[in-house]
């Protein structure tokens, strides 16, 4: 009986060299028996050779041969130029946000593939799959407002270094999961004074007893927000998702009282106004941020991939216990229920509740 045939596939997004496993993870792929392709060139950027995952007992081929196998695996979800390859019957699997992707959610429908997002594996209440992006993601916010709040760049021009006798940057963050308490621990090492803002007193305990006097933590109350809002050099923008229906956190009004050349860095990256609404377009790693009313706004829908080879490595190592779910589910009959939630998609139908609102809403008032 010919073996069940996994095909990892190289990144085409437009700054985006990450790959989703590395020939170390491949390698226990191949010891699990299954037929494993990896596309040529998929890790070359980050100076992985085809040699390397060959060695580790992939066969090496075409975008389309990849595309062909019973199982596909990719870090992001497929450009639209990829949903041609879409059939009937195969599974795919990747860091999806579908939700926010009205193409790729009519794309899966009429494909009738079925569809996984790894950002939807949750345990215990947490989302493990995601916790390598999101830590690397809270750690560059703080890089990227750093460099930002030079003033030949139009900042503010104070330097995040625990320079001697100061001033030190104010750095307020907005949430604390994995990507603010993250910002935290990179401000905290940069000599800023930080502030972060929680849901509940629940939250407050679990960051005080992980950073204690480092941080001063405050419940998230509009007339508090507002004025730390104005005394910040530095606002991160933490919150686990932001959509068009997201009730405002943080308003235009609010942004205008902010200093002239402070930063703000959207690590949420949602769609529509959101928490955020001051700035709803994106901007890039070429052209990271954009002055607005004086303020510098940085709005990267994919932080990690500003640096590919530390991402890769840590995604790789901790995504291959749930791909090894998923090959078990999809290509041997298992039962999960975890990958069960993380299903997107299936014969046609959106299934995750996510996608089902968000599919209702577009139809409402679309997204784009």
């Amino acid at each position: 009986m010919a073996r069940q045939s996994i095909g990892l596939l190289k990144e085409r997004g437009t700054s985006e060299r990450r790959v989703l496993l590395l020939p170390h993870e491949i390698k226990t792929l191949v010891q699990d028996r299954y037929d494993v392709m990896v596309e040529a060139k998929a890790a070359a950027s980050l100076g992985i050779s085809d040699e390397a995952y060959a060695e580790a007992g992939a066969r090496i081929v075409t975008s389309l041969e990849a595309w062909q196998a019973n199982l596909v695996l990719k870090y992001k979800a497929p450009l639209p130029e990829e949903y041609r390859f879409f059939r009937k019957g195969s599974h795919l699997a990747a860091f999806m946000h579908a939700e926010g992707n009205p193409a790729l959610m009519k794309a899966l429908k009429t494909s009738q593939l079925t569809a996984y997002a790894f950002e939807f594996i949750s345990r215990a209440g947490t989302y493990p799959a995601s916790v390598s992006d999101s830590d690397i993601a809270g750690r560059m916010a703080v890089i990227y407002a750093a460099y930002h709040l030079q003033s030949h760049l139009g900042g503010r021009g104070l330097l995040m270094g625990a320079a001697p006798n100061g001033p030190f940057p104010r750095v307020v963050i907005i949430g604390a999961g994995n990507v603010g308490r993250a910002a935290a621990q990179t401000a905290i090492a940069l000599g800023a004074q930080v502030t972060i803002f929680v849901r509940n007193a629940t939250k407050i305990a679990q960051i005080e007893q992980e950073f204690g006097r480092r941080v001063r933590c405050l419940l998230n109350r509009r007339g508090v927000l507002r004025e730390e809002v104005k005394k910040a050099d530095v606002l991160i923008g933490a919150i686990l998702i932001s959509t068009f229906d997201t009730p405002a956190m943080v308003d235009e009004r609010m942004v205008s009282t902010m200093k002239p050349g402070s930063v703000i860095v959207d690590v949420t990256c949602g769609y529509g106004k959101g928490y955020l609404p001051s700035f709803k377009s994106t901007t890039s790693h070429r052209a990271p941020a954009r002055l607005i009313n004086s303020v510098l706004h940085i709005k990267i829908d994919h932080l990690p991939a500003s640096v590919p080879v530390t991402a890769s490595k840590a995604t790789s190592e901790r995504v291959i216990r749930y791909v090894r779910k998923l090959t078990d589910v999809c290509l041997r009959g298992g039962r999960s229920r975890m990958i069960e939630r993380c299903m997107i998609a299936k014969a046609g139908e959106l299934v995750h509740p996510e996608l089902i609102r968000h599919d209702a809403l577009e139809t409402r008032m679309p997204i784009a």
